[in-house]
């Protein structure tokens, strides 16, 4: 029969493996899929793909985080070619990475196999996400501080330092952001 493919594109390099932005990923696509299927008359969806841009022409970031999941084990996708294991042993900042366009392409395509068990999976967190915030909205009616309804869980440094409430959370030095620095949020190169 017919069906559809989802291609979402992330402006990103690949997540590591274990860490929610990978799961998140997932996640996105599967609820893209399900509101696809409460479409009428819509075909169903076999798969969702995920285009990590970065991967394409990853820069000094993107490569040190790469180099830095790979002695730590965190990627699901490594060098397969002796030469590309070299360029990454080898390279150094401000050298060019010329890696093979198999390596990058396989870097950059991530396909997510989309079933009704992944859908439900992915859209009970899309739903536990609404709750959540649904409760803090009701909290910061009856709250004598914002800081009070909100959790500073984040662990992720830069989600934290792009955060409004950056400015006067705890949670923010914890994530090894420093005081001061909050309107210099650092982007991948």
């Amino acid at each position: 029969g017919e069906f559809v493919v989802i291609v979402d594109y992330k402006g990103t390099r690949r997540p590591d493996t274990g860490t929610a932005e990978l799961t998140d990923g997932e996640w996105q696509v599967q609820t893209y899929a399900w509101l696809r299927h409460e479409q009428r008359r819509s075909r169903r969806v076999a798969a969702g793909i995920l285009v990590y841009i970065n991967e394409l022409a990853p820069g000094e970031g993107d490569i040190l985080a790469l180099r830095a999941a790979l002695r730590a084990s965190r990627t699901d996708v490594a060098a397969v070619r002796d030469s590309d294991k070299r360029m990454l042993e080898n390279w150094r900042p401000g050298a060019r990475a010329d890696f093979s366009p198999e390596f990058l392409f396989s870097r950059a395509v991530r396909v997510i196999p989309i079933n009704d068990a992944s859908i439900t999976v992915a859209t009970g967190a899309f739903d536990q996400t609404v709750a959540s915030i649904e409760t803090c909205v009701q909290l910061e009616e009856t709250a004598v501080s914002i800081l009070q309804t909100w959790v500073d869980d984040c662990k992720d440094a830069k989600t934290c330092a792009a955060c409004d409430f950056r400015y006067f959370c705890e949670g923010y030095q914890r994530t090894g952001n420093k005081i001061g620095e909050e309107d210099t949020v650092q982007d991948e190169i």
